[in-house]
């Protein structure tokens, strides 16, 4: 038996015999069990008990997990903090807070203890328990894969994995081995109250699953391993992907090539959905199917806008790319060409100004007959101008509330430059400070989308001025 154990504990878990492992010890069977057979190997351990403060009995069940740890000449260090009291602070489930509460400490005396990994006493009946959990809630092959026996990173820390080194082991088989070894366990009273959705999988779902099938469990746990096996393969094929399609990847917002996530398969798309979310809000649990299918279809059917996820994150679409984002921050607007804390600037031909973000405005003579036409076509950002027309020096300037501008091919019609900047798509936080190219009184070309209906050169013209807006490298 210990041999199978170090062979799972070496091989699937990755742990050495060198550096300390938390381990988490309730006092109930499956942790002692757990407890027991890493002293028996000789793993160096620290021993962490968490006392919600939910019942009674919690005061016993901490002190029997201190004389285990005692009894084995092991480091015990105990957390106690109220669940009902979290839960109620946090606007979240009891079962949700409790967990909450343990992870954060283990993972805290992990850091403190410099510890290789987080071992907890999951089996393989929670791993059937969790599979129907998610089953029953609608998961896809994510869910129903359902527990690693190394998971990293992890919803607490992207450095230290958590553990399960009993998920190939029955509660039956943990329950001889301490009978065996003299050990008794607690026994926690809320573990038969049916109002928690895993205590109504426990004692009444899978009794009535047994009589269509005496072997469900090991039937669900069988599926769950295959199904893990096969995620690996999906899992790299997401990786793949991921790293053709982030472009930006910082703290709060990650930004993707609008084109390329088009191109991939629906399926495939709901994985990246998930990881984009999962990479902002790895706190997050259960991202339902209702918030994915959303996301899809506004990905599939607009061009611009935005839709709320969950969590307080929102996908936006900007022309070409794909913004994911937490509420609270503020986007980057360095891929756009801004004007500073100046309002308005000169330009003489020929001449430059910089903007911000590397950006610059240059302006020069050209001696050849300009083509007919607002930019050139591979060029959105080169204007060639009438320099007959113009009022030299230029102007570069922000928009004036209110201000109309007359673009060529809309036979004089005017319209408002704020109107138009909604009309071409700009993104909206890059609009007040967009720069505008003014002759006199009259915006004769918004950089990067339109020229003024009069201004454009043509073969008539005997000055042309040519105008770029370009981005240092």
């Amino acid at each position: 038996m210990y041999k199978n154990h170090h062979y799972i504990l070496q091989h699937k878990c990755c742990l050495d015999l060198k550096q300390p492992i938390i381990v988490g010890v309730s006092g109930g069977a499956d942790s002692l069990y757990l407890l027991d057979v890493l002293w028996r190997l000789k793993y160096p351990l620290v021993v962490v008990h968490i006392n919600h403060l939910l019942r009674t009995s919690a005061g016993d069940d901490e002190l029997l997990v201190q004389r285990e740890a005692e009894a084995r000449g092991l480091e015990y260090r105990v957390n106690r903090k109220n669940a009902l009291e979290f839960a109620h602070e946090q606007k979240i489930a009891v079962e949700e807070a409790a967990r909450t509460i343990r992870y954060q400490y283990l993972y805290q005396e992990a850091e403190v203890s410099g510890a290789q990994a987080v071992a907890v006493g999951h089996t393989a009946d929670d791993q059937v328990e969790t599979v129907l959990m998610h089953l029953l809630r609608g998961a896809g092959t994510a869910g129903l894969r359902g527990m690693s026996y190394r998971a990293l990173p992890n919803t607490w820390s992207e450095q230290i994995p958590l553990v399960r080194p009993l998920l190939g082991v029955w509660r039956e088989e943990i329950l001889n081995y301490l009978d065996q070894q003299g050990i008794i366990p607690t026994l926690d009273e809320t573990n038969r109250d049916t109002k928690y959705f895993r205590n109504r999988i426990r004692h009444e779902l899978l009794p009535v699953l047994r009589n269509y099938n005496p072997s469900i469990r090991q039937v669900v746990h069988r599926m769950a391993d295959v199904l893990r096996g096969d995620y690996e393969i999906i899992e790299q094929t997401v990786d793949d992907t991921w790293s053709s399609l982030v472009l930006d990847n910082a703290p709060g917002y990650l930004r993707m090539r609008g084109d390329y996530f088009r191109k991939q398969t629906q399926g495939l798309q709901r994985l990246l959905i998930r990881k984009a979310v999962a990479h902002l809000r790895p706190d997050l649990r259960d991202v339902d199917y209702e918030a994915i299918e959303r996301v899809l279809l506004f990905l599939e059917k607009k061009s611009r806008g935005q839709v709320d996820v969950v969590g307080g994150l929102s996908f936006l679409i900007e022309g070409d790319s794909i913004w994911l984002a937490r509420d609270e921050v503020d986007l980057p607007i360095d891929a756009w060409p801004q004007i500073g804390s100046e309002s308005m600037v000169h330009l003489n031909v020929p001449d430059e100004y910089r903007l911000e973000a590397g950006w610059m405005i240059k302006t020069k003579w050209v001696d050849q007959k300009a083509p007919v036409g607002e930019t050139l076509p591979e060029n959105r950002f080169f204007a060639w101008l009438d320099g007959d027309r113009l009022e030299i020096p230029l102007a570069v300037r922000w928009r004036i509330a209110g201000e109309r501008f007359k673009p060529a091919g809309m036979e004089g019609h005017m319209i408002k430059i704020s109107d138009l900047m909604i009309n071409i798509k700009l993104p909206e936080r890059a609009r007040s400070r967009w720069p505008l190219v003014v002759s006199g009184n009259e915006v004769v070309w918004i950089p990067g989308y339109r020229i003024a209906d009069g201004y454009q050169a043509g073969s008539a013209s005997r000055r042309v001025v040519l105008i770029e807006l370009l981005q240092q490298a």
